[in-house]
């Protein structure tokens, strides 16, 4: 099982300090990605996978919160991998994946 919020944070924290950085005041991680996006520290098709990840992450969370709530179970942020389909393990691995590589840009640039 996986902590999706956890899942969550590498995302969350480039868009932070980045934001800083550009000294953004958007709090909407969306709307964050698109200011950076403007900065030019991205191009579109990057601004667009980084939406998708984001957006992928928050629906699988919410879907995991809803079948939860649906079953009289305690409502949390953890999923259960073996419960998703091969297709749904597989694309989540490569949200993963490119998920670790924005924790490298970080490191890069504010390490």
């Amino acid at each position: 099982s996986i902590n999706l919020k956890d899942c969550l944070r590498p995302m969350e924290i480039f868009c932070r300090l980045y934001a800083l950085h550009f000294d953004i005041r958007e709090v909407s991680t969306i709307e964050r990605l698109k200011q950076l996006h403007t900065r030019d520290l991205f191009d579109a098709e990057s601004l667009r996978e980084m939406v998708y990840l984001f957006d992928h992450m928050w629906n699988l969370r919410f879907m995991n919160q809803l079948v939860e709530y649906t079953d009289l179970r305690k409502v949390n942020d953890v999923l259960a991998i073996d419960e998703l389909t091969t297709v749904e393990q597989q694309n989540l691995k490569n949200v993963l994946s490119r998920m670790q590589q924005l924790e490298e840009i970080v490191k890069r640039d504010f390490g």
